[in-house]
């Protein structure tokens, strides 16, 4: 019942910090099979925890404490739609270990126990400002549909994970102080050391962040040599707010891969990640030939516009967009480029036309209808602009102009590779 009250209530599509994404696309999501739950338990452990200490129930307050604790870890691991309405309203991981030892602390009745939250927070403000540090200018990194992701992809991974997740060194070691305050022989010392190990964890983490920001050139070069290495002549380019990447780009992801040179998926929201990696892995899916398989396509995360230049540079001539959105503004001018918008919707309705086409080099429709509804919307664009693709399908699909001789999507893709418009 919970669960469809917040799917009712609450959006699909809330937004999540890239560092976020990228460390579940890396690490995977447990399956939330207790749905929201978990955050009305964490919740209603911190009011148990306040009501007990009201009540000097020591006892209450600590079993209550490690329920919080224990639920918190396991909530900023499942990424639920409650536990990201919480980050967005600021009651992210960090004040929410503050709260917890605001309400757990008074029952114990000894100041010198401040010291862990103090610690913990110290933890938590240096780990994200190393993250931080390194998201002032977020490195480009390849991914990998089905496999080991490289190096310095797992190493930012990594990073990120430590201030998206509740790192598990917090948690036995907040549940060590707290059992050690309760009922523990030589407990001041043994919080000490607690409070001493975490600090040392969050300033490992602001290291790894410092000496993974020192190698962003390296790391680069590397990226470089191995996507020029695919020779890149065709890009796809993913830029959009919507849920329906995935779904988008399945259409023509067999189309791509049947191409003479491997595509470059170019993703510029790190949201859009995993529905790309899904359908990347397996772009022929079930009706490729035993012993045939289409190349996988070289996925990179590219979030700033700059880097979607550079990408644009090792090689790419031609650039598929999916979407007519503002964010496509990036590729459309990049020189040397020839900007295409693949249309995907066959419906008849008007409002499938975006005034926007009219940036792009060339917009490839499925046929003569999807022109005239171009046409009747008030966006004239001559014959020669749009391409007749027919829906998507197989790499064989014919293509050609409204007047002009027909080619399949290959042909006409390599006319566009060769500087031929």
């Amino acid at each position: 019942m919970l669960n469809n009250v917040v799917s009712r209530l609450l959006p699909s599509n809330l937004r999540r910090s890239p560092a976020a994404d990228i460390a579940d696309v890396v690490f995977g999501v447990p399956v939330r099979k207790l749905g929201d739950w978990p955050v009305v338990v964490e919740m209603l452990a911190l009011a148990g925890c306040a009501l007990s200490t009201a009540l000097a129930s020591t006892v209450g307050a600590l079993v209550c404490f490690l329920v919080s604790l224990l639920a918190d870890a396991y909530v900023s691991r499942t990424a639920g739609r409650l536990d990201v309405v919480l980050e967005l309203d600021g009651w992210g991981n960090p004040l929410r270990a503050l709260f917890r030892w605001a309400v757990f602390l008074p029952a114990l009745g000894t100041t010198w126990y401040v010291v862990m939250p103090v610690a913990v927070q110290v933890a938590w403000l240096v780990s994200l400002l190393g993250v931080l540090w390194v998201q002032q200018v977020p490195p480009m990194l390849r991914f990998v549909a089905d496999g080991p992701q490289p190096v310095a992809t797992m190493r930012c991974a990594r990073l990120f994970r430590r201030v998206a997740r509740v790192p598990v060194t917090f948690v036995v070691l907040e549940a060590a102080a707290a059992l050690a305050m309760f009922e523990f022989v030589l407990p001041v010392r043994v919080v000490t050391v607690c409070a001493a190990v975490i600090v040392v964890d969050g300033l490992a983490t602001l290291t790894s962040a410092l000496r993974l920001s020192r190698s962003r050139h390296h790391d680069e070069d590397e990226l470089h040599a191995g996507v020029e290495a695919t020779n890149p002549v065709v890009a796809v380019y993913v830029s959009t707010e919507t849920g329906d990447a995935g779904q988008r780009l399945g259409q023509w992801i067999g189309t791509f891969t049947a191409l003479p040179t491997r595509p470059l998926v170019i993703v510029r929201q790190a949201s859009q990640l995993a529905a790309v990696l899904g359908v990347s892995g397996d772009p022929a899916g079930d009706d490729a030939p035993d012993g045939e398989a289409d190349e996988v396509p070289t996925v990179v995360w590219a979030p700033s516009a700059r880097q979607v230049e550079t990408l644009c540079s090792w090689g790419v001539q031609v650039v598929f967009c999916l979407w007519t959105e503002p964010g496509n503004a990036d590729v459309w001018n990049v020189a040397g480029v020839t900007s295409v918008f693949l249309e995907p919707d066959d419906s008849d309705e008007a409002s499938s036309v975006s005034p926007l086409a009219r940036v792009y080099d060339e917009i490839w429709v499925a046929g003569p209808a999807a022109i005239e509804r171009y046409r009747q919307t008030g966006v004239e664009l001559p014959d020669e602009r749009f391409v007749i693709i027919g829906l998507p399908s197989a790499e064989q699909l014919p293509a050609g102009s409204p007047s002009g001789a027909v080619q399949t999507f290959v042909d006409q893709t390599a006319r566009l590779a060769s500087g031929r418009r």
